[in-house]
């Protein structure tokens, strides 16, 4: 068993009080939080709950206790026995009727380097119920022994046993990130090595994943799907990307070096209030963010590695060649959506008109020829009834009147029989219509037949590598020395 577990922090020595579960208040907008809330090893959430499932308590139970996967289970004092704990909960659950989903489900799981014991994990267990204030309400906390790193599963009710009240759990996932990171510090747990994220060692510099890859853009800077041609922002995550890192992996690299490489593209890094951008040395209009070229570029990690910014000196050559205003901004822009999109209207137009019509055409004609037979018949029927109200005799009055309802509803009946043919006899119809393709299909259509617009508009499309095993096609990937990276930057 590990260290013995510390005391909770007093209000006195923290902002934040377990001992009578209360958050700290909202004041001036910004809510005070301790100094340290984030844990290394141990991860403590709430699962959300999918919608429409109401309570759950048998199904998550029966999930949770499979004997093959069952390492230890502990119950609520509140609970009377294992086998019954389902029942138990679905009865009082629906002693507050208006909580449609009363099912609470806490997973705590650790690194795979920490291996706790089972008294370490049920006791991390009892602390999340009480830190939540669930500790005296309904729960089952069960522990599996499948994959890697330990982990335990919690079903709280979330209705109190005797009280019934709802318990609403504020603030529940900064309350249990708090107790894992105390946690963390009294067992002595390990943060995750180095080795196992996902990262990549060019020149003897290590980089994550996410610092190889492009900030994500706005719509605004997508400009490929609109005008044909790549923005700004997308074109230096392209065109200068896979260089810059080049660069600033050497061990002897400095700023001059990659303002040097930019000066290749037309482009400058200047710093920025807010960090670092790149501009367009002949149209200042054309900027961006240093991140869009990728993570690495940002202006505080490039600070990391180059050290403070130095602005670019006289000697840099500046090539406006291969700068975006004449490669891509002047150049006259390739076959759009828009010449695509027309032509695949007017071949839709084509396979409908061949057909005699839309099928939603041919409804509509359907409904509208209804709706002015029944017109016809109630028109019919008032102009009756009007020149019945002309009789004197009222006997005979009353008995004209009766006829023409009468007549009324036989005309209906049979126009509501004559309507159910008329349909059916259009469903046979409708039935071997050829059918338009959809506009990913026609796009794949377009590009297997060699339209490089369409295939240059598939590549802008989300869902893009399932299309391309579709095409029967492989991602290009950029030539570059370290093939590792290819693979991560690709």
């Amino acid at each position: 068993m590990g260290a013995p577990l510390p005391p909770t922090p007093c209000c006195a020595s923290s902002t934040y009080c377990s001992a009578t579960s209360r958050m700290p208040t909202r004041r001036a907008g910004r809510l005070k939080t301790p100094s340290r809330i984030w844990s290394k090893s141990l991860i403590a959430k709430i699962v959300a709950q999918r919608s429409g499932k109401g309570n759950a308590f048998g199904r998550m139970l029966q999930y949770l206790s499979q004997d093959e996967k069952l390492a230890w289970v502990m119950a609520s004092d509140a609970l009377r026995s294992l086998r019954t704990a389902a029942s138990e909960m679905r009865v009082t659950a629906a002693k507050n009727p208006r909580v449609t989903d009363p099912t609470c489900h806490i997973v705590l799981s650790w690194s795979p380097e920490d291996a706790p014991t089972a008294m370490q994990m049920q006791m991390a267990a009892r602390r999340a119920l009480d830190e939540l204030g669930l500790g005296d309400h309904q729960w089952v906390a069960v522990s599996h022994r499948d994959g890697l790193h330990s982990h335990a599963h919690i079903v709280v009710n979330r209705i109190h046993p005797t009280t019934f009240r709802t318990a609403n759990l504020p603030w529940s996932a900064l309350r249990l990130q708090h107790l894992a990171a105390t946690l963390d510090d009294a067992f002595g747990w390990r943060s995750p090595s180095a080795e196992t994220l996902e990262s990549l060692k060019i020149g003897g510099q290590t980089y994550a994943r996410r610092e190889l890859l492009p900030a994500r853009l706005s719509p605004r800077a997508t400009a490929r799907q609109w005008q044909g041609r790549p923005s700004f922002q997308e074109w230096l995550g392209t065109a200068i990307r896979l260089r810059a890192l080049e660069v600033i992996s050497r061990p002897d690299a400095t700023w001059q070096d990659l303002h040097s490489l930019l000066g290749e593209y037309g482009v400058r890094y200047e710093q920025v209030a807010r960090g670092g951008v790149l501009v367009d040395v002949e149209d200042e209009r054309f900027r961006g963010r240093a991140s869009h070229m990728a993570r690495f570029a940002s202006l505080p990690k490039l600070v990391a590695r180059l050290g403070p910014y130095e602005p670019p000196k006289d000697d840099i050559r500046i090539d406006v060649a291969r700068s975006y205003r004449r490669t891509v901004a002047m150049a006259p822009p390739a076959r759009g959506p828009a010449e695509l999109r027309l032509r695949y209207a007017m071949e839709c137009a084509d396979i409908t008109a061949s057909a005699g019509g839309s099928p939603t055409h041919r409804w509509r004609i359907q409904r509208s020829s209804e709706r002015e037979r029944r017109r016809a018949i109630k028109a019919m029927a008032s102009a009756r009834l009007k020149i019945v109200r002309t009789t004197v005799d009222p006997g005979l009055r009353q008995a004209a009147r009766a006829a023409v309802l009468l007549q009324r509803q036989a005309d209906v009946d049979a126009l509501i029989e004559q309507i159910a043919s008329e349909r059916a006899a259009l469903k046979r119809t409708l039935a071997g219509y050829p059918k338009p393709p959809s506009w990913r299909a026609w796009l794949v259509n377009e590009a297997k037949a060699g339209d490089l617009a369409a295939l240059e508009h598939l590549a802008s499309l989300r869902r893009r590598p399932r299309l391309e095993l579709l095409l029967g096609l492989a991602p290009a990937t950029p030539n570059i020395d370290a093939s590792s990276l290819d693979a991560i930057a690709t």
